[in-house]
């Protein structure tokens, strides 16, 4: 809570510093809204996962996996293309997770 403030408090200081307005635009409103959605999301599951019972170490490799979500997304909305060193850490990511949900 209190690093959201900060960064709230952040991003409203710098447009206001800059005279910028914080007004989103209104084709932008959806994806801004999604994003909130998901980031709550997110948040509440993995405290979720932290509280349960089982192997912590499981939601602290899955959740460090976060960036991965912003290459994708950046292949898929802005047509970005993979570079070699992408490529070979999202199949690396991907055979970890397989890995450590496995049965010992």
């Amino acid at each position: 809570m209190t690093a959201r403030l900060a960064s709230v408090s952040l991003v409203v200081l710098i447009a206001l510093a800059g005279k910028q307005s914080l007004r989103v635009p209104r084709p932008a409103l959806p994806l801004v809204a999604v994003s909130g959605i998901g980031d709550m999301t997110a948040n509440a599951l993995f405290l979720l996962a932290v509280q349960a019972d089982g192997q912590l170490a499981i939601t602290g490799v899955l959740a460090s996996l976060y960036p991965v979500s912003t290459v994708v997304l950046a292949q898929v909305v802005l047509r970005e293309r993979l570079v070699g060193a992408q490529v070979s850490g999202l199949l690396s990511a991907a055979a970890a997770v397989v890995l450590i949900t496995l049965p010992n």
